[in-house]
């Protein structure tokens, strides 16, 4: 039998011995493999896979630039998992290691016995992850996008070799990279030292944490550095040296906080003390869940900065609570009316007059945008009337707005309207030629006016009576305000009755409902995938120290005890990689904030710096939901059995 036979027939022998860790192993690398190729193959074209298009025909540098980071992700956090399943694998098998190197083995032999495990299982998760994911992309297609799709809208299902292709690669290359350091441990083996018994302890670098220091400080530079070059691609490229750094960091802060755990209780001390004697296998779980709340924290800080930018932005259409029903032709105001009446039987209904700009076309003179009348819920741009209707509009008095009317000014709703105490006004060619109106294509009349203190939306200005006689446009009935709170039956039957002429809007403020559900559903997946972790993690140490739950069983230890040092163990991983990702998500989350809220959101009110909002409840509660549900997890299902101590010849 020739070598390369012998070490790849051990290679298979401890893949098949270590049942569970191999399953392990093979989900962690056969998931995003599955992902990739379901991604690849849902819709069956070159373009909707989002960030992982596989030779789509939209192919732009940043997002290229997000692939990259995206895949490098996927890969640091296989490793990053993968990797101590290797490493406590290499402690199991290091008598027959140390026997392989007595009978003549070299370190190469003992280097591919771990790297040839490791191929094989990257081949069984390449395997069964592109089986999988095809498979989902068939079951999708026949049932999400069919039941959303036309069927001549969905394009013939393709098979597409070059995902297929990377995706393997992808899982070989992740499996082989987990292998890489434990195999290189492997390597060093000392075969007397291991079959006299001494356990190893792998050699720790002391040069990776001033490493991880100057990591960390790179990745900050060029944040601050390609900020507003590159908006929020810098702090996005900025945030992997970040983060890579922090991973080299871990090891040090896991011994550093083994140093500190005298005072801890019992249970605490030895597994903090465990993680930080067995820090191969302990750092890069807490690496792995730094990496998904450090991604977790970056991500927030850049959705809650957007939605508070967009809370400040916010302007209402009418006052807080009142009803529209608008968007009808003047020809149908009567019917819309009508419709409303019966609908609401014995609630006011206001009619809000306003210039017919079907008639022409009436563009402010400014640097705003050109909101077209077509489709308005307010029917038109500029109402017409007096005291009386601004307070419908404001739902109150207001002395400014009301000085403004008792002078003949117009009153403005929106900023950068008004130049010289004036609004001008262009009229442009009418749709239809053939329609006689006073203004004249091409006249710029300007009327004196006032700014509201409340701005609104699509409203421009209220003009009074003697002013809308001046534009020589046509005054007809454009919307109906109702004051009066309404309730959700009578909203139902207010926008039945109103459908076939226009659309109602009830003015309820700034909801953050979709922001809510996004922020929900990132929160369960960071959870998901810190708990995944912090319980490998935990698995693992489970396995490997069993001699030590044997010698507290000897010293009388209670089953209580075991239950609680796994449970200090799973609590360790989960809150220090909490805390560390919440260090390492700050800076590029922070970053990304100001380029992102920097300028104003559409036509919102008035210009305002960068918004910076840090959602502090959300961030927290999570970690420590988390740190909790592993901790109990790990206690309830910790094996309290004390294996008899094994003789190593």
């Amino acid at each position: 039998m020739s070598v390369h036979t012998a070490v790849l027939r051990l290679a298979l022998r401890d893949v098949l011995a270590a049942k569970g860790r191999s399953l392990l192993v093979v989900a962690m690398i056969g998931s995003p493999v599955g992902a990739l190729v379901l991604l690849a193959h849902l819709r069956g074209g070159s373009e909707g896979y989002g960030p992982l298009a596989f030779g789509g025909e939209y192919r732009t540098a940043v997002a290229d630039a997000v692939n990259g980071l995206v895949l490098a992700m996927v890969v640091l956090q296989i490793v990053l998992l993968a990797g101590p399943a290797f490493a406590v694998g290499l402690r199991r098998q290091r008598l027959l290691l140390a026997r392989l190197a007595a009978a003549g083995g070299t370190p190469g032999h003992l280097r591919a016995v771990v790297l040839a495990a490791g191929l094989a299982l990257g081949l069984i998760a390449a395997a069964l992850g592109t089986v999988l994911g095809l498979a989902g992309s068939v079951v999708l297609r026949e049932t999400l996008l069919r039941a959303r799709w036309e069927p001549t809208e969905i394009p013939a299902w393709t098979l597409h070799p070059g995902a297929i292709v990377f995706a393997v690669a992808l899982a070989i290359l992740s499996a082989l990279a987990a292998a890489y350091l434990p195999a290189r441990q492997a390597g060093l083996t000392d075969p007397a030292a291991v079959l006299a018994g001494r356990v190893e302890q792998p050699r720790v670098s002391r040069g990776a944490p001033i490493l991880g220091v100057l990591l960390v400080l790179a990745g900050l530079g060029f944040t601050w550095v390609t900020l507003w070059r590159l908006n929020e691609l810098g702090p996005a490229l900025g945030a992997v040296p970040v983060v890579l750094g922090f991973v080299l960091l871990t090891p040090a802060v896991v011994a550093g906080c083994a140093r500190f755990a005298g005072r801890l209780p019992l249970p605490l001390r030895i597994a903090v003390r465990d993680a930080g004697r067995h820090r191969s296998r302990t750092a890069p779980a807490v690496a792995a869940v730094m990496a998904t709340v450090a991604a977790f924290t970056a991500l927030g800080i850049g959705m809650a900065s957007d939605e508070e930018q967009n809370r400040v932005e916010y302007v209402p259409r009418v006052a807080h609570g009142a009803t529209l029903v608008g968007g009808f032709s003047a020809d149908l105001a009567g019917a819309a009316e009508a419709a409303a009446a019966q609908a609401l039987p014995g609630v006011t209904l206001h009619r809000l007059a306003g210039l017919d700009e079907s008639e022409i076309a009436l563009t402010p003179e400014c640097g705003c945008g050109y909101y077209g009348p077509e489709g308005l819920v307010l029917g038109t741009r500029h109402y017409v009337g007096g005291p009386e209707t601004a307070a419908l509009l404001l739902g109150r008095d207001d002395p400014v707005v009301h000085a403004a009317l008792a002078r003949g000014e117009a009153v403005v709703f929106q900023p950068g309207m008004i130049e010289g105490g004036h609004i001008r006004f262009h009229y442009e060619q009418p749709s239809d030629p053939g329609v006689e109106v006073a203004a004249t294509p091409g006249e710029t009349p300007k009327f004196p006016a006032t700014l509201s203190p409340q701005l609104f939306q699509e409203l421009i200005t209220l003009l009074p009576p003697a002013l809308a006689e001046r534009t020589g446009l046509p005054v007809n009935t454009r919307a109906l305000l109702v004051t009066a709170p309404l309730t959700d039956a009578q909203t139902a039957r207010l926008t039945a009755a109103v459908a076939p002429f226009g659309t109602v809007s009830t003015e309820r403020g700034h909801h953050a409902d979709g922001y809510t559900g996004v922020v929900l559903a990132l929160s369960l997946v960071a959870a998901f995938l810190v708990l995944a972790g912090t319980l490998t993690a935990t698995g693992l140490a489970a396995a490997d120290s069993r001699p030590d739950v044997a010698t507290l069983a000897v010293l009388g230890a209670r089953p209580r005890t075991v239950r609680l040092v796994r449970a200090g163990q799973a609590a360790f991983v989960a809150l220090l990689g909490c805390a560390l990702g919440l260090l390492a998500g700050l800076p590029p989350g922070i970053a990304v904030a100001r380029p992102l809220t920097a300028g104003q959101s559409g036509d919102g009110p008035l210009a305002h710096g960068p918004i910076t909002e840090i959602p502090w409840l959300t961030l927290g509660s999570v970690c420590l939901a988390v740190t909790l549900l592993a901790a109990l997890l790990a206690a309830l299902f910790a094996s309290t059995k004390a294996a008899p101590p094994r003789r190593l010849t």
